[in-house]
């Protein structure tokens, strides 16, 4: 079973109007071992077993624009040993690091697309 990695993004510095996004990973966190709730999904899977869940904690960030790099990294490393990564928290701005190699392959499929689209059109005329 693919792993899942929580990382937390503990910023708000652009944050366009009120601050509060920084405080979103320990808030989720909070929830996740509440009483009122459980790790098990919806299909029966129970993600707190060991192995599954991962929290890797919260990214230490400088609330610099170096953020965006330290951010895909992260990120990155993670997607590279097979685990999904759901961010914590975080302003808009962790939306592009977060994504940041998403696009990749977005942009392959997105080329086939349109090329088998293309294929298709052609056959018609």
């Amino acid at each position: 079973m693919q792993g899942v990695t929580l990382l937390g993004l503990p910023t708000d510095s652009n944050s366009s109007y009120l601050r509060g996004a920084a405080e979103g990973p320990g808030a989720i966190r909070k929830a996740l071992r509440s009483g009122a709730s459980n790790l098990t999904a919806e299909n029966g899977v129970d993600i707190g077993a060991y192995g599954i869940l991962v929290d890797a904690g919260d990214l230490e960030l400088t609330e610099t624009p170096a953020d965006v790099d330290r951010i895909t990294s992260a990120i990155s490393r993670e997607r590279e040993r097979g685990h999904r990564v759901p961010s914590l928290g975080g302003d808009h701005s962790v939306t592009f690091p977060t994504s940041r190699d998403v696009g990749d392959v977005t942009a392959t499929v997105a080329a086939k697309l349109v090329k088998e689209l293309a294929g298709r059109m052609a056959e018609e005329d």
